[in-house]
């Protein structure tokens, strides 16, 4: 077995769920998005397998099976013939599987703890065609729908959600120009329909038939990767900080927020990489800190926790990286270590290390006052996630810009 099918778990078939389906490996423990890859006509949820291991490691990667088994290995989500007219479609098959499938992204959401903001909907030829039918009917189940060589049913019209319904959806269109059988025209319908229901999304043509090939999974994979709110703010802030830095050299983007800690890293104008850690200042500060201030017993518990979480992060920083943050609290504890204040400043390994001492001293009973320390539990946290995270991934400093 070749190390891409590794990368898929054997198929699920569980009552708890409408349609059996496999999971790409290793399933994350607390995943941040959903992604459902769906399968065309004639084929199985392998044959999405390549495009779910391209994902990122933290999104719950879900390839589903049609109801419908035509021979042997050979699955869909309903029949269909083809014309010179154009295709004909088994419409009470289609209705059925597209309330399946409404009722499974509810059934996974509530497994995986996912919201609806975090999931997304995709699919190939007939895959596509099903997941536009659950985005445009059941828009409160996603966030967006991606259709790879397939088109929007005419017969969806009658079961259309209202148009300020779809108005948080995003979707992606891709199509071959020389696709013989869905014709290009039917993306061309689609873009039309999705400007006339107020639908954001990006249409993009390839010089290919009816297949996904390797630049038209790229630019889904991109698409993908933009759609996340913390993943998209991540992403300006790794742009904005980039300017000025000459091309190939390596920085890391920090950013600890309240309730996960975010990173992207890379040497081009977008990052190479992006990471949500589950160590946000207010999520730490609730999790470990039951005293004010903690104790040093509290103290240690979280600094365990927090080197575990920020470890994840060492594959995707290259060892000359520099390190960048435009975060207020961040500017907030060079401040206090004693760095000078300007619009762009710089605090050391070392300094930031004595700053932390400092809060060492407060959970032993000095008053927080007399080490010149915020009192605020979040500020605590904050000081511990970026010292882990300073020591354990080597960097000697961090900038701090405006």
């Amino acid at each position: 077995m070749t190390s891409l099918h590794n990368s898929i778990s054997s198929l699920q078939q569980d009552a708890a769920f409408d349609l059996a389906f496999r999971l790409r490996q290793p399933v994350p423990v607390k995943p941040k998005a959903c992604v459902l890859l769906l399968h065309g006509v004639g084929g199985s949820e392998m044959n999405l397998a390549d495009l779910a291991a391209s994902m990122d490691p933290d999104t719950l990667v879900v390839l589903p099976r049609g109801p419908l088994e035509f021979a042997s290995g050979q699955f869909g989500w309903f029949r269909v013939t083809f014309s010179a007219s154009g295709p004909r479609i088994v419409a009470a098959e289609a209705e059925q599987s597209r309330q399946a499938l409404i009722r499974f992204v509810g059934q996974l959401q509530t497994a995986y703890g996912i919201a609806p903001q975090n999931t997304l909907i995709a699919g190939f030829s007939q895959g596509g065609i099903l997941s536009a039918s659950v985005a445009l009917s059941a828009p409160e189940r996603v966030a967006g729908f991606a259709v790879l060589s397939g088109r929007i049913l005419p017969e969806l019209e009658p079961h259309l959600a209202k148009k300020a319904q779809l108005a948080h959806l995003r979707s992606f269109i891709a199509h071959g120009e020389y696709d013989s059988k869905l014709p290009v025209m039917w993306a061309q319908r689609s873009d039309q329909w999705l400007s006339n229901l107020g639908v954001a999304h990006a249409i993009h043509l390839y010089p290919i038939a009816h297949e996904i090939s390797a630049t038209m999974q790229a630019d889904f994979l991109a698409w993908v990767s933009a759609q996340t709110p913390i993943e998209t703010s991540i992403r300006l802030r790794y742009r904005a900080l980039r300017s000025g830095v000459p091309q190939g050299t390596p920085i890391t983007v920090l950013h600890i927020g309240a309730n996960q800690t975010t990173i992207a890293a890379g040497t081009g104008e977008e990052p190479a990489a992006t990471l949500q850690l589950a160590i946000g200042a207010e999520k730490t500060a609730a999790d470990f800190f039951k005293h004010h201030p903690p104790t040093p017993a509290e103290l240690e518990n979280a600094i365990m926790a927090v080197e575990d979480e920020v470890t994840r992060a060492r594959t995707l920083i290259a060892n000359d990286s520099i390190l960048v943050t435009t975060d207020a609290a961040i500017r907030e504890i060079a401040l206090i270590a004693g760095v000078p204040d300007q619009a762009e400043l710089s605090l050391s390994l070392d300094v930031m290390e004595r700053t932390f001492e400092r809060l060492a001293q407060v959970t032993l009973g000095r008053p927080a006052s007399s080490e010149g320390m915020p009192a605020s539990a979040a500020f605590a946290a904050t000081l511990l996630i970026l010292r882990e995270f300073m020591h354990h991934l080597q960097f000697s400093s961090i900038t701090v810009k405006a």
